[in-house]
């Protein structure tokens, strides 16, 4: 194989890209009924508001609202009363429910209790953090039908991005016919 870069026409093979999969209501409470409990309100969190597992460690909530940080963006919202009894509940402090993790134990934690689940036959496959990411914008697009309010809530750079999730997985939406 020469050299792409000097001139030839061979270029690297593609990575094959993972199946995308968003896991059903079912099994996000699966999920969070085998996880401990910091782990089972991070993918409540997940599920729920559709932040990335590397907003987590730096999430605050304050007053019923949350502030984030996630990929050099400020994020703030309202935080539902459920999920902060739930923090409350699993005994972590609101002003920082994630401050002694980081993203990457986060997600560890997350991948081993996936797999398992898989293997066991309870999860239809092995979910990734960010498939929570998705099953929440794919929640609030059934909700709503409002492919722009679903862009903000998952602060999208723009609304291609939130499309291309949805149409990932077969929904159309109505800005893109």
């Amino acid at each position: 194989l020469r050299n792409p870069f000097r001139g030839t026409r061979a270029r690297p093979k593609a990575k094959p890209a993972r199946a995308l999969a968003v896991p059903s209501a079912e099994e996000i409470a699966a999920l969070r009924e085998d996880a401990d409990p910091a782990l089972r309100v991070a993918v409540s969190i997940m599920a729920e508001l559709g932040l990335r597992v590397g907003a987590l460690p730096e999430l605050v909530v304050h007053g019923g609202k949350y502030t984030a940080y996630s990929k050099g963006k400020a994020l703030a919202g309202t935080m539902p009363a459920e999920l902060v009894r739930e923090i409350e509940r699993a005994g972590l402090p609101l002003r920082a429910p994630f401050g002694g993790e980081t993203a990457n134990t986060l997600r560890d934690r997350f991948r081993y209790v996936a797999g398992k689940l898989h293997a066991s036959g309870k999860l239809a496959a092995r979910y990734s953090v960010h498939d929570l990411r998705h099953a929440a914008a794919v929640r609030l697009y059934t909700e709503t039908h409002d492919v722009y309010r679903v862009s903000r809530a998952l602060a999208h750079a723009g609304v291609g991005v939130t499309e291309r999730y949805l149409r990932s997985i077969g929904i159309r939406t109505e800005a893109a016919q």
